[in-house]
């Protein structure tokens, strides 16, 4: 765990207007800055940034948040990988004295970034002709593109890789448990593990090197392609080629691409398609899926359009469903891989395959009808029970829905009798976990403008929002409304700034983000500071007081007991005051039946 006061030195340090000018072109505006946001695609700038209070905000897709959030969200990474990574840029050392396993992952990844160098290197050395001939065969000669991956070169020898780590002073015992060299047989020393083979670094999130991908230069060479084995930092299971270098794109398109191999990966970047990330040649795991997850939108499955593709693509579908992730599928015709097709069709095609690509349930449903005998009984029921039991794992009611009538179309059977078999396979599900299946619909805020949703009430959020911009207004009547608040989620935000205010200390909004938990109350409260124009500076005592009067539903009591409530908690006998209101209250509940 990171200690508390070294995030707070991190968020001293760390300014968001730097950060953010990183990735952002901001323009001075006012009393902040503004430029078109990282997130989404947009022509009018809505991504607004405050210097003093250290938040940013998004009037077009509503996110928002402080330094850390930014870096999280840009970058997927979790908290205490944004913590580390703004750490390191900012001269922060976060980590606690290391222990052996993490001295071991550092030093292994040193080993692997020197490899990287190394490779990189003989590419564009003499002994690297035969593999730059290779690149420019296949398209590549910009160095600048293949430098952005790391493509580099093993030569054809045993031991280049181990001169050089030696002479770096690496362990190659270690660099052996990192899978880059090999033990000779009986001990004698060590060999390159990788050689005559094209190298593609494998990179974790913020970018460290964590394996290799070789892809040998002959046709007849046998493995064609060849990947670091399992390590501590290397889990294949979990890792998609190219995704530090797309995550950015993946974030702003809400989308993202999976293909099969690297040259797919380099080819569909080159035309323009940078959210695209590979899984190297495996089915897609729960591992993968959900390293996209935070993409907040669907995932497209690109594999080659053969038998094997097919199968990879159907594979998935389940994962996908389990982890309630939309996934598409994009149709290339038979034959073709993403490299081959942007060679023959180009960047504008591809355009249109993505665009016309279908829900991956639709092609099981496609390639399920085509399998089965539609016209025999047992054809009908091979294909209603492989359907129903797809459909079971669809966790969302609407989206179960949508392909429901396919089904009993397709067997000719009443809607209901599809439902009645679907909720027969998931009547072990606990009735909460079916109801967070079902209900998608279950936020806190409205993507659409932040606003509140089932539970949040606007006299809470309005009471929330004047003390924020206003904390002189805080008192104890405003803490008694708060202790009131329905939505648990705001009610949080209401107190962790109520004991800002009682402690007599200004909330520092960036720290205020930091400890809240539901990233959408982030977002909204970074609105609610950074936009000014709203009319919370105009009246904000009376705003208060009618949102008090309405959570604590003063506007029903007598003037005779408001003034009783009043006095007993300016007095201190605040127990007293809130008895005296619940009976009041009761007896006004009990007059209206």
């Amino acid at each position: 765990m990171i200690p508390k006061e070294k995030i707070e030195e991190i968020r001293a340090r760390a300014s968001i207007v730097d950060v953010v000018s990183g990735h952002v072109a901001l323009k001075k505006q006012g009393s902040g800055y503004v430029g078109l946001c990282p997130f989404h695609s947009e022509k009018t700038p809505s991504f607004s940034v405050n210097e003093q209070k250290e938040i940013y905000y998004c009037f077009g897709c509503n996110e928002g948040g402080n330094v850390i959030s930014f870096i999280m969200k840009l970058d997927g990474l979790t908290f205490p990988e944004a913590v580390r990574k703004l750490g390191e840029r900012y001269g922060v050392d976060v980590e606690p004295e290391k222990s052996a396993v993490t001295s071991f992952k550092d030093s292994l990844y040193k080993a692997n970034s020197e490899a990287a160098a190394y490779f990189t290197r003989t590419l564009y050395s003499p002994s690297g002709a035969v593999a730059r001939e290779y690149l420019k065969g296949r398209g590549f000669t910009d160095k600048d593109f293949l430098n952005f991956f790391g493509v580099g070169y093993a030569p054809d020898g045993w031991d280049g890789l181990v001169t050089c780590l030696k002479g770096k002073g690496i362990s190659l015992d270690m660099a052996e448990k990192g899978g880059l060299v090999a033990a000779k047989k009986g001990g004698n020393g060590y060999y390159d593990r990788f050689r005559a083979r094209l190298i593609f670094p494998i990179t974790d999130r913020t970018g460290r090197v964590i394996g290799f991908g070789g892809r040998a230069l002959a046709d007849d060479a046998m493995p064609k392609y060849l990947n670091s084995p399992e390590t501590v930092l290397f889990k294949k299971g979990t890792v998609l080629f190219g995704l530090s270098a797309a995550w950015a794109s993946i974030s702003k398109h809400s989308a993202a691409i999976v293909v099969e191999g690297y040259f797919d990966v380099l080819a569909m970047h080159r035309a323009g398609f940078t959210n695209t990330v590979a899984s190297m040649g495996t089915a897609m795991t729960h591992g993968h899926v959900r390293a996209l997850k935070g993409c907040g939108g669907p995932v497209y499955t690109l594999f080659d359009a053969d038998d094997a593709g097919k199968k990879a693509a159907l594979r998935s579908l389940a994962v996908f469903l389990e982890e309630d992730v939309p996934c598409r599928r994009i149709n290339l015709g038979f034959g073709k891989d993403p490299d081959e097709f942007l060679a023959s069709k180009g960047a504008e095609a591809m355009k249109m395959a993505i665009i016309e690509a279908g829900t991956l349930m639709d092609f099981f449903f496609d390639e399920l009808e085509e399998k089965n005998s539609m016209s025999t009984p047992e054809g009908k029921r091979a294909y209603f029970d492989a359907a129903v039991a797809q459909l079971a794992l669809v966790k969302n009611v609407v989206e179960r829905g949508h392909y429901v009538p396919r089904v009993a179309n397709a067997v000719n059977l009443p809607p209901d009798t599809v439902h009645d078999a679907i909720n027969g396979l998931t009547q072990g599900q606990s009735a909460k976990a079916k109801q967070r299946g079902l209900d998608s619909s279950d936020t806190l805020f409205k993507p659409a403008n932040s606003a509140p949703g089932r539970f949040a009430g606007r006299a809470e959020l309005t009471l929330l929002k004047v003390i924020l911009k206003h904390p002189d207004l805080y008192s104890k009547r405003v803490s008694a409304a708060i202790d009131e608040f329905k939505d648990s989620e705001v009610k949080e935000a209401g107190r962790i700034v109520a004991s800002y205010l009682e402690s007599n200390k200004t909330p520092d909004f960036s720290v205020l983000i930091g400890e809240l938990k539901e990233s959408r109350l982030k977002a909204w409260v970074a609105a609610a500071m950074i936009n000014e124009d709203d009319g919370f500076v105009i009246e904000p005592e009376r705003m208060l007081n009618d949102s008090i009067a309405k959570i604590l539903h003063f506007d029903r009591l007598k003037p005779a007991t408001l003034k009783m409530i009043h006095d007993l908690e300016e007095s201190g006998r605040h127990e007293e005051a809130r008895q005296v209101r619940e009976r009041a209250q009761r007896a006004q509940s009990v007059k209206r039946r």
